[in-house]
């Protein structure tokens, strides 16, 4: 499908509050290959390309020769962390097959425009299609629902299970006032 499957093909994208812009990043599986970052400025109605697509990408594997993950459908599992300033990345069907799901947990930088394989301590979710996530600011807590409920702690770089039951193929959000 080319570079319209980052919308298309089972991806989603966070809002980046801080610069009130939308953040896309998908494809995968067999749609598409580039694991390119866009941007969609609310106030401008302007798209940007955040970074360029790694060339000949590492296809069936979540890490690419250069570091950087892999193309993805990913479903809903990107986050904006405001506190940090950085986008959060995890599961999905990586370019190629679709039997490969992402399990290591990226966030991109925007300052230094530079993706992290973070690598983090704690009980780490096993993530499938369709998994979903949402960032609380009160708490600076991710909040992931895939094999269980989970939570990722960026500041602690780490990851706490919650409990062992969870949802797919959904959509979730943080009511910040209760």
């Amino acid at each position: 499908q080319g570079p319209a499957a980052v919308i298309t093909a089972w991806s989603g994208g966070a809002l980046d509050s801080r610069r009130n812009r939308l953040v896309l990043f998908g494809g995968g599986h067999t749609d598409y290959f580039g694991n390119e970052l866009y941007a969609f400025d609310l106030d401008r109605l302007k798209w940007s390309r955040l970074t360029d697509p790694t060339a000949n990408p590492t296809l069936d594997r979540d890490v690419n020769w250069d570091g950087t993950p892999n193309s993805r459908d990913t479903y809903n599992g990107l986050a904006y962390l405001a506190h940090a300033d950085r986008f959060f990345a995890l599961g999905g069907s990586v370019a190629r097959t679709g039997d490969t799901v992402c399990q290591n947990t990226w966030t991109f930088d925007f300052a230094s425009a530079r993706w992290t394989n973070r690598n983090p301590e704690g009980t780490k979710p096993v993530t499938g299609f369709g998994d979903l996530c949402s960032y609380d600011p009160a708490t600076r807590k991710l909040w992931w629902c895939s094999s269980g409920l989970f939570s990722y702690d960026d500041d602690a770089n780490r990851w706490v299970r919650h409990g062992p039951t969870g949802f797919k193929n959904s959509t979730s959000c943080i009511d910040t006032r209760r």
